[in-house]
């Protein structure tokens, strides 16, 4: 676990679900696990569950998130979304490089908003009142 603290941790029928955020210094984080349905919809929990707290991390962190849990019906679809031809893994690196991009440019504009504003005197441009 990371020393910085997890987010989420769950484990179910030796599925597991973990997802650590280490959110000092980062531009973009990619939560990455696999969940497997078993004999009851618990799965459906899980990956509900994993996806709010990630949103809430990202909101209250101010980084980008990208949720790369993968919720299968078997362990074939896992390996096939995971290894194989679908290849989920590159699609979050994408999705984080255009997100980490994103940031970048937003908030070297927003400085660059909040710098103008200081020159002419006035306040925060986003200080809440």
């Amino acid at each position: 676990m990371s020393p910085l603290g997890a987010l989420f941790q769950h484990q179910s029928r030796g599925n597991v679900v973990f997802a650590t955020v280490t959110v000092a210094a980062s531009v973009v984080i990619i939560a990455i696990g696999v969940v497997v349905a078993g004999d009851t919809p618990h799965h459906e929990i899980i990956a509900h569950s994993t996806a709010q707290a990630l949103q809430d991390a990202a909101i209250r962190s101010e980084v980008p998130m990208i949720n790369g849990i993968v919720v299968t019906n078997t362990r074939e679809q896992a390996v096939a979304r995971c290894q194989g031809s679908l290849d989920r893994g590159t699609e979050f690196a994408h999705a984080a490089l255009t997100m980490a991009r994103h940031r970048i440019t937003l908030g070297a504009r927003l400085d660059q908003v909040e710098e103008e504003e200081r020159k002419r005197g006035g306040q925060e441009p986003f200080a809440q009142n």
